[in-house]
């Protein structure tokens, strides 16, 4: 028999709100003072959500993706604190309760996550997993070597789900998906300033690092926006990209994703059209998806888009982005920044087989990886021969090396490899030229 049980959220002290949830607007008839709680850290938030928002659980209710959810800390795990709106912290506390959402995880190297018949049924005392630093609920598929050495621990806390968020007056558990991103959406051809596109073969394999880069440098010359479009949901990236030079910045998290693992392809790209309309009409930007102290700051049309893609390429809907004519169509350079040769020259062949080559219209440029440049460089100067990739580029170069003698080693040696300043001289033209 199936039941539902519907209680009211009052005695229920939040201490955090996850921000993949970015329109408060569905919490509150008052996001401005919602808004102003979390920045603060008031430990009242609760006190600033909707009167008609109730909590329900109960095995008649069919658990999704983007469900917006409350739970309860039961132990420590990987992620010492949640990221709430705008990249504020709030540290994760054993018993303490927060607003999250539940989403499905597939990273390289941080914590994964399926949705499975774990978490169809909202049953009372469900006790998943924080997958994801954002407030990302579900059930955990494995745990992370990186985390254990960043942070002692890898596995993911266990979390207690109270019950899903409950709109009395709309009959319906908030949903992320369904209250940002348009049913449907659409997209000119040549309505978006030329883009610049960054993928990876892993995390933590430099892509946040490059954008920044390029940021520093073209925004001392162009208007750029910047636009995380893949992976797991959080605003740190948009965070860095902003303080680099770009704005506006814009995140898949404001069309409703939590993140794009697992996501219905139409979903996933009737939200990419929303975020690139937004960058083709920045004047059009809703105030609310701009930080608290750029809102006074004129939004014009830009120069140039970079894209980042998170993760690798293969995955979390990127093929979807990089198969769809819209979204290439203003492309003119695409960055791969890859851990080794050998995941260069895969992610060469996955972009062969979807049609993309270094060419006239697309300039291919290599990172060099984290480690050993010039090992790399070895490996790889055969593509440049070949025309496979136009050229092979590091951002730390000449500050990598603190001691002269390796720096005058490095340029006398490795000129080809591009500096940053030297990647954007080569790729200035293209971005403009017809």
């Amino acid at each position: 028999m199936n039941t539902k049980s519907i209680s009211s959220l009052e005695g229920h002290v939040i201490s955090g709100i996850g921000s993949m949830i970015r329109d408060l607007g569905i919490l509150s008839h008052t996001p401005d003072e919602l808004e102003s709680k979390i920045l603060a850290h008031s430990d009242d938030i609760h006190l600033s959500l909707s009167s008609s928002l109730k909590l329900v659980s109960g095995t008649s209710i069919e658990a999704r993706v983007g469900d917006i959810v409350l739970f309860k800390l039961n132990n420590l795990g990987a992620y010492p604190d949640m990221e709430t709106l705008w990249g504020g912290r709030v540290p994760l506390k054993i018993g303490e309760k927060y607003i999250g959402v539940l989403c499905e995880r597939g990273s390289t190297k941080l914590i994964t996550g399926e949705f499975d018949e774990h978490i169809t049924k909202l049953r009372e005392c469900l006790e998943l997993q924080l997958i994801a630093q954002a407030g990302g609920v579900g059930f955990a598929t494995g745990f992370s070597p990186t985390l254990e050495k960043e942070y002692g621990y890898g596995q993911p806390s266990d979390v207690e789900i109270l019950g899903a968020l409950y709109d009395e007056k709309k009959g319906k558990v908030l949903n992320t998906l369904e209250v940002s991103t348009p049913k449907s959406a659409d997209l000119s051809d040549n309505s978006v300033p030329p883009s610049i596109l960054v993928l990876g073969t892993a995390t933590d394999v430099g892509k946040t690092t490059a954008v920044c880069a390029l940021l520093e440098e073209l925004s001392c010359k162009y208007s750029c926006i910047a636009i995380k479009a893949s992976g797991t949901g959080w605003y740190e990236d948009s965070l860095l990209h902003a303080r680099s030079g770009a704005f506006p910045v814009l995140n898949f998290t404001f069309a409703g994703l939590p993140t794009t693992y697992y996501v219905d392809q139409g979903k996933y790209l009737n939200a990419m059209y929303e975020l690139f309309n937004y960058a083709a009409n920045p004047g059009n930007i809703p105030k609310k998806f701009m930080h608290p102290e750029m809102r006074d700051r004129v939004a014009k049309k830009s120069d140039i888009v970079i894209v980042e893609h998170g993760g690798d390429l293969i995955w979390a809907n990127i093929p979807c982005y990089l198969r769809d004519s819209k979204l290439m169509t203003p492309v003119k350079v695409l960055l791969i920044c890859s851990e080794s040769a050998l995941s260069l020259r895969g992610s060469l062949e996955e972009l062969r087989s979807m049609g993309i080559y270094n060419s006239q219209v697309v300039k291919i440029f290599a990172s060099v990886p984290l480690i050993n440049p010039e090992a790399f460089y070895k490996r790889v100067e055969e593509y440049l021969k070949l025309g496979f990739i136009e050229g092979i580029f590091d951002v730390r170069k000449p500050r990598l090396l603190g001691n002269k003698e390796r720096r005058c080693y490095y340029s006398a040696n490795y000129s080809r490899i591009l500096s940053c300043t030297e990647l954007v001289e080569k790729i200035e033209n293209h971005l403009f030229s017809t």
